[in-house]
């Protein structure tokens, strides 16, 4: 099958990045972390932008936490990754074993041989066919698949609402990958960002309890009284119809925060407290 090549900056900078994943400090783990080994799948889908970021925090929780891995690429992911691409990230995370479109009629063996998922660069592709259900692909089979089995699954939406570092000046487009998201989030996935791969996988694959690094605030929390009206996920519009006039929100800890959303807060100067 032939391949696009990574451009050779993206080779050169994933060579620097291997040693240089950060760990998480050990005075915010909790005592019940469990430091037994977690064997997880990678999926690589349609994309490589930001690649680098997310394979230096994969190698760190290899390192650092013993995590191992299976990778598994899209048809779409193993053609703009490329040969020389694919070759490299096998070297700096040495899975035990490699999957790609082709082995989608063994998902069911991919499934049982991982604690979990983890997608560190979803596409909107990907995000829309998991939000209505499609499974026509190797990756949306297998990522409804590992849900329906009840095993945690990962995602970075980074990818998703600004495509290659850019968001949809369309405000249509832009509340459709709103709700996809929403819908996701709705069926269990986790929503884990590049500076916190480490923290997320921790957390659900180690039993750690540690606080997001994307969810702290150094606002007061005496600025705004917790609200009994916020819904489980908040959508930007949500953001925006509750918050009123204020410059500070405060919501449950449990409360899942749209990218969209966490965006329209940093454009309008509103701070999203945790509780």
């Amino acid at each position: 099958m032939k391949k696009y090549s990574l451009t050779s900056d993206v080779i050169d900078e994933l060579v620097h990045k291997i040693s240089k994943g950060r760990p998480v400090k050990a005075d915010v783990l909790k005592p019940s972390f469990n430091s037994s080994n977690s064997h997880i799948l990678v999926v690589f889908t349609g994309t490589d932008y930001g690649l680098n970021e997310r394979l230096a925090e994969l190698i760190n929780a290899k390192k650092n936490y013993g995590f191992s891995y299976d990778i598994g690429f899209s048809f779409s992911g193993a053609m703009v990754i490329g040969e020389k691409g694919i070759e490299e990230i096998i070297k700096s995370l040495n899975p035990r074993n490699v999957y790609y479109e082709e082995d989608q009629l063994i998902f069911e063996k991919v499934i049982s041989g991982v604690e979990g998922v983890i997608v560190p660069m979803s596409t909107q592709d990907t995000v829309s066919k998991l939000a209505t259900g499609i499974q026509d692909s190797f990756i949306s089979t297998l990522l409804w698949q590992t849900i329906w089995r009840g095993k945690p699954v990962l995602m970075d939406f980074e990818d998703v609402v600004h495509y290659k570092g850019t968001e949809s000046k369309s405000e249509g487009q832009r509340r459709i990958l709103e709700r996809n998201i929403s819908e996701v989030i709705g069926l269990g996935v986790v929503e884990v960002r590049k500076e916190d791969y480490v923290v997320g996988m921790l957390n659900e694959f180690k039993n750690a309890n540690i606080e997001m690094e994307s969810s702290r605030s150094s606002v007061s929390a005496k600025s705004i009284d917790i609200r009994t009206d916020i819904p489980k996920i908040l959508t930007s519009k949500d953001l925006l119809d509750l918050v009123g006039d204020k410059k500070s929100f405060k919501v449950p800890s449990t409360t899942i925060v749209t990218p969209l959303a966490i965006d329209t807060a940093k454009e309008k100067g509103i701070e999203i407290i945790k509780e």
